[in-house]
């Protein structure tokens, strides 16, 4: 009996070792987050530790083995986070292996900060050492399970294993997802404080799943189908083009941060913004996430019930999908989508071509493109837009830009904007990212300028889609009050907004404002301005939700029957 004590004394106080290093305060001390620790996270991880290392131990009867295998699992998972965090203020997750490529790609857009490295470097020395004084202390006082023990352990293992992250799954599925308030990424990070990196991406696994839609059904959809089929949308006036451009991490900082620059950074839309439609678009990211921001636009899908992390791009459009590419295509536009980045990141090259473009033109089709920075320069996606304008006579096109995109450079810029001493240490990372924004106005000044020349009838759609990766400085430079862990949505909603606007050259049209809209609001704003002869019945089931805001159990049913049923209202 004492000789049992004495191994569970022993076996807690190894569990007690390892707890700093998956700990907030510890792991991501320079991102400024509450280091808050939970007796029920502490205790689920000490079992799932426990029993993950004695586990591997009875089978490999190797203690060495056992734990730098699970030691060196809790730094893989807490140092990917830590990186992802820095990077999108998203801890690493089960559906972040969907596509590997693309979250490694993520991992290098991270702002490597001084902090940062000595972060890192200290989970690895804290790690290793705490592994040999691990295995020091097992070897002297403690011995392997046998017999009856060996079978209880791995008794308790196989049902902790599937009853914990069975049940976590009911309860993050039921009660935390579905509230999405300030997009919980920008959180406290509750799972990782319960239960650390490793063993949270493993409660997490199945998450990814989105619940039934009780009211779903293939005469649900029927009935639906009739409803609509007398309803129709009035577009507007009939372009010869239509041009969609997301301008990456576009806001007006000048106006946010309430201080004039020594220069004006966006002159072309402080230009235009009152001569045309201009309005701000909600959007529930900080810093990342461009991919759903798209999504939402071109398919005028919600991602209100979608798990915190998923992309759709990457989790669930698997074939054909219903968007806005698709529409004009079947009204006889040519329909292209144009990125200056990699075809395949965020699953682009497959989900465009589900989606119904054309054509994908990426960074490997621009002939000896001019650069800014890391990125192909926004003005080689003018030349290419105007390119296919004089090229078919009448186009849909989608554009991407990347010039404003993170990372920005800590330690040198392109030139001084900001006036006094406020921005600290942090004055060339925001010089870098307004400069990179320059470009993209110029850019925006070029395509203005292009359709109000042009006699083809051209509509101009251009938005943001976040705020840009500057989430380090917040406190210091006044945007949030210091120390807050909590970038809410409530509390801080100039963080969630990214602007919109609207340009057309058809002098008889007048488009009207929407105000604050939200992204998937923006698809159908299009479509109410554009005379389109095939329209399918869906999109005035989207068009009544958007405008009455009272028909929301319609608008969830088709989105449910898209992308994650039987698509029967095809065949209606």
């Amino acid at each position: 009996m004492k000789k049992n004590i004495q191994q569970i004394l022993v076996i807690l106080l190894m569990h007690l070792l390892i707890i700093p290093c998956f700990s907030l305060k510890f792991s991501f001390m320079s991102l400024r987050y509450e280091n808050v620790f939970y007796l029920d996270g502490i205790l689920i991880h000490t079992l799932l530790y426990m029993c993950l290392v004695y586990t591997i131990m009875i089978f490999t009867k190797k203690v060495k083995i056992s734990y730098a295998v699970v030691n060196f699992l809790e730094w893989l998972f807490g140092t990917i986070s830590l990186l992802k965090i820095a990077t999108r203020g998203q801890e690493f997750v089960p559906w972040d292996l969907a596509l590997t490529g693309n979250t490694i790609e993520l991992i290098g857009f991270a702002q490597i900060t001084p902090e940062l490295i000595i972060s890192l470097i200290l989970r690895t020395f804290f790690i290793v050492t705490i592994t040999f004084i691990q295995i020091y202390l097992f070897e002297l006082f403690c011995e392997i399970p046998k017999k009856v023990g060996k079978y209880l352990v791995l008794g308790i293992s196989i049902i902790s294993f599937v009853f914990f992250p069975a049940k976590y799954k009911i309860l993050r599925m039921k009660y935390i997802v579905p509230e999405r308030k300030g997009f919980e990424n920008y959180g406290t990070y509750k799972g990782m404080n319960y239960y650390g990196a490793f063993f949270n991406f493993i409660l997490d696994i199945g998450t990814a799943s989105i619940e039934e839609n009780e009211d779903y059904s293939q005469e649900e959809i029927f009935n639906l189908s009739k409803e609509y089929e007398n309803y129709h949308i009035d577009g507007v006036e009939e372009y010869d083009n239509v041009i969609v451009v997301l301008m990456e991490s576009f806001v007006d900082l000048e106006k946010i941060l309430q201080e004039d620059f020594k220069e004006d950074i966006i002159p072309n839309y402080h230009e235009n913004e009152s001569k045309y439609v201009n309005d701000k678009m909600k959007v529930d990211v900080i810093g990342g996430g461009t991919a759903n921001v798209e999504y939402q636009v071109l398919t005028m899908h919600s991602l209100k019930k979608y798990p915190e992390g998923i992309f759709p791009y990457m989790h669930y459009i698997k074939e054909n999908v219903e968007a806005l590419p698709q529409v004009f295509k079947k009204n006889g536009y040519s329909t292209t989508a144009i990125h200056t980045y990699k075809e395949g990141f965020y699953n682009r090259d497959n989900v465009f071509e589900f989606m119904g473009f054309d054509r994908y033109i990426s960074d490997d089709d621009f002939e000896n493109p001019d650069y800014y920075g890391e990125y192909i320069d926004d003005l080689e996606i003018y030349n290419k837009i105007v390119e296919i304008l004089e090229k078919e006579e009448k186009s849909f096109v989608h554009a991407i830009t990347m010039s404003a995109h993170s990372p920005y450079d800590l330690y040198s810029s392109s030139g001084d904007a900001l006036k006094g001493e406020r921005y600290g240490e942090y004055a060339a990372a925001i010089n870098d990212y307004l400069y990179s924004l320059k470009r993209t106005d110029q850019m925006l000044g070029k395509l203005i300028e292009y359709v109000e020349s042009t006699n083809e009838k051209t509509l101009l759609i251009v938005y943001g889609d976040h705020f840009p990766l500057l989430t380090l400085c917040l406190d210091d430079i006044g945007l949030i009050e210091n120390g807050e862990t909590c970038i809410s949505v409530e509390k801080y909603p100039e963080l969630y907004e990214a602007p919109y606007m609207v340009i057309s050259n058809v002098e008889k049209q007048k488009i009207e404002s929407r105000g604050n809209i939200n992204p998937n609001e923006l698809g159908m704003y299009i479509l109410d301005n554009v005379k389109l002869e095939n329209l399918p019945w869906i999109y005035k089931v989207y068009h009544n939700y958007f405008e009455n805001k009272n028909e929301k159990e319609n608008y969830d049913i088709i989105q449910y029957d898209e992308l994650h049923g039987e698509k029967y209202w095809k065949g209606m």
